[in-house]
């Protein structure tokens, strides 16, 4: 599946070619295109410009779809997490510093510290040379 708000991903991309594919958008009118190609194309009401992610959550739901990996750039990781939408987060650490300019992992503006949200973290384990954390996002408020 892929989220695409505005269609602009090129139906010619690599991510076209390995089979059909779901292609989430709030830009109407564009769904004759994808089909014709073999994909399918599902059109969610926008919210502020945006898909509407509970309402992918929930068309997902009702496919019978019960979990959902979401690997994605810091604007859309960021707004699942802004939205509470994340049950468990993967996260893996390397060994190396990327640098200052490197992208972040949520774009998810903070003012303070304090506003931070919380995870709790169930487990860490050594993948290779690097390490996966698993966390929950923890309501116990900060300190």
């Amino acid at each position: 599946m892929l989220i695409d708000g505005r269609l602009r991903v090129p139906l010619e991309a690599a991510f076209f070619t390995v089979g059909p594919a779901l292609v989430v958008t709030c830009t109407p009118g564009a769904s004759e295109r994808y089909r014709a190609l073999g994909h399918e194309l599902l059109e969610v009401p926008a919210a502020d410009g945006h898909v509407d992610l509970r309402r992918v959550l929930t068309e997902l739901a009702a496919r019978g779809v019960n979990d959902v990996l979401v690997e994605a750039g810091p604007r859309l990781a960021g707004a699942f997490a802004r939205q509470g939408l994340v049950d468990e987060y993967q996260l893996f650490v390397a060994g190396q510093f990327l640098g200052s300019t490197a992208r972040p992992l949520l774009d998810w503006p903070l003012a303070r510290m304090s506003e931070a949200p919380r995870l709790k973290i169930i487990e860490m384990r050594a993948v290779g040379s690097d390490w996966r954390v698993t966390a929950i996002p923890d309501p116990t408020p900060g300190v």
